[in-house]
């Protein structure tokens, strides 16, 4: 169980129900006596300690010991009432479906509400291959939804996955894009991103993470990322040239991280962090 913590001055309307309780009256209160806004924070809190966190999920073991199921599942089925705060707060909550490989996308699809944002995760232990690629497309036919994608792969499924990653994603957020066979010299590194990646239409876009690629063209998605503010270039092969195109489309980034292939061996050397004010 996690502590919940009402010092801050983040959940002021728990702290006020806990104070009037206190305080006040003596006659036991029920399930229905907390309002809505409490239960919020209450929820939200729990949800901070049930997300999972992939860093330390380093073997397919222990993966296959991991609940997947959404965190709120439980909550809703309490009672009604909290089914009800649950389903009505998506963005309050944070509310979002999580496509990772072995699961049933259309049974995902099919027993939430529409109005729930998508995201797909195929992490470094899980990585995309090419049979992964109906359960894809079938989250990129989400356009509205689909918000964030994380995925790693490596070899030919690499190649077929950027390939279907050029149909326009207008309101993906954040996106990780890892070839992860390793730290290959740059004149090994032979994974050139298309130009019409994202189908060159990614308004939305907060965060782009690549790494292992090469960007020989200058993307056609930098015409419409008015919104990115991180741009992570790791292990990366690019041109001077198409880097200072990138920058000069991105108005409002704030956060460049540049790590480049051939800059000496990777335990050696460092990504530089660019940080505009």
């Amino acid at each position: 169980m996690v502590p919940l913590h009402t010092s801050g001055t983040d959940q002021p309307a728990l702290r006020g129900f806990l104070y009037a309780h206190e305080s006040g009256a003596t006659r036991r209160k029920t399930i229905h006596d907390i309002p809505n806004e409490v239960l919020l924070e209450i929820f939200n809190h729990y949800r901070l300690g049930c997300e999972i966190s992939w860093e330390g999920v380093v073997s397919k073991a222990k993966y296959a010991r991991m609940d997947l199921s959404p965190w709120w599942n439980t909550l809703e089925r309490v009672c009604r009432w909290w089914h009800q705060v649950i389903r009505a707060s998506p963005r309050r909550l944070d509310l979002k479906l999580q496509y990772i490989r072995g699961m049933s996308i259309q049974a995902m699809l099919e027993n939430a509400p529409s109005s729930f944002p998508l995201s797909i995760n195929f992490p470094s232990i899980l990585h995309f291959r090419k049979k992964d690629t109906p359960a894809l497309k079938l989250v990129l036919q989400q356009t509205e939804r689909f918000r964030e994608a994380t995925l790693y792969s490596s070899g030919p499924a690499f190649a077929h996955l950027i390939n279907v990653m050029t149909v326009p994603l207008p309101r993906l957020e954040r996106l990780t894009l890892v070839e992860n066979d390793g730290h290959p010299p740059i004149a090994d590194l032979d994974n050139p991103l298309p130009p019409s990646l994202l189908g060159g239409h990614a308004p939305d876009l907060t965060l782009l993470n690549l790494r292992g690629v090469t960007i020989r063209e200058v993307p056609h998605w930098t015409a419409t990322a008015t919104n990115l503010t991180s741009l992570h270039l790791n292990r990366v092969s690019i041109s001077t040239g198409v880097l200072f195109t990138v920058l000069q489309s991105t108005p409002r980034l704030k956060v460049l991280v540049l790590d480049f292939v051939g800059c000496g061996p990777p335990k050696k050397r460092l990504p530089m962090y660019i940080t505009r004010p």
